[in-house]
Parts: C-alpha cells; structure tokens; sequence
C-alpha cells in the first residue's frame, strides 16, 4: 500500500502541544499522527471497536471484549492470520458507503468464541479482525509490545523470588 503523506497547519500552540504528547509517549509527529487518524478512522467504520490506554499504550479492542491483539494472537493459533490477508481489504467502491470484503470462517469465530468464554458476538469478533487487516503493522506493534511487558514482568517476579 502506498504511502500518501499530508501537509497542514497548525497554530503554534496546538503544535506544541501535540509535540509534547507524542515525545511524552516516545512517539515521533509522524507515528503519533498515524495513530490519531487510525483511531478517527476506526470509530468512524467499525463502531463495534474503542480504544483502551494501558501499559503498553492506546490500543484497540472489542468493546465488550478482549483487546483486537489478543484476539489475533488467538486467531493464530487456530491458523487464521488476519494481518497477513491476501485480499487487500481497502475495498470501498461502493456507492451505498464502505464495503469491504473480508471473510472470516465460521470454524474460526466458533473456536475464537469458545477460548473467550462465548461472550464475544460474532460481529465483534469480524470487526476486530478486520482492523487487524487493515492495521497490520499496529496490531503487529502491539503483540511485540505485549510480549516485551510480559516477559518484563516475568524477569521482575522471578527477581522478588
């Protein structure tokens, strides 16, 4: 996919601000920006999802259920990667608004469903996995993170002990 940058002005002080946001969190203008219009584009398209802050950062999740990288790293289990699709799912031809598709295999919302105690509702689940296709690499971002905080926390329990 290729890369389309934009250019804006800002009055100083939003500028600043937005600066000392981003260096706060070590984010660079340009990662931190791509966040923002991520996240815009998500509650706009994919109302089953929000965002969570945490340890590792603002992340994406079902609403009523696990964070979306949670839910890939167990979608991968079950051979079912939706950051790796072979279809590109940025198909928005239509006249009647967005339209993507995207398929998840009944087998896998099934499984998917059961690992999270059947609270999850099909749709969630479609949605989240989508935002992972359309976000590869923040969701990939987010599991390393993850990972980094787990064995962190690992080093340090086995440290007090």
């Amino acid at each position: 996919m290729p890369n389309d940058g934009i250019t804006t002005r800002l009055h100083p002080k939003l500028k600043a601000a937005l600066e000392g946001f981003w260096r706060d969190r070590g984010e660079t203008p340009s990662a931190g920006l791509r966040h923002v219009a991520e996240e815009w584009w998500t509650l706009q398209h994919l109302p089953r999802l929000h965002f969570r802050d945490g340890v590792s950062g603002r992340r994406a999740s079902l609403r009523q259920g696990p964070d979306v990288w949670e839910l890939v790293m167990v979608a991968r289990d079950y051979g079912f990667d939706p950051t790796d699709l072979a279809d590109d799912p940025w198909t928005v031809e239509s006249t009647s608004g967005p339209e993507w598709h995207f398929y998840v295999p009944q087998e896998i919302t099934d499984r998917l469903n059961a690992h999270f105690g059947g609270a999850v509702h099909h749709e969630d689940m479609r949605q989240g996995l989508l935002y992972a296709g359309f976000f590869p690499k923040t969701v990939s971002r987010e599991i390393e993170a993850n990972a980094r905080a787990a064995r962190a926390l690992g080093r340090a329990i086995a440290a007090a002990l």
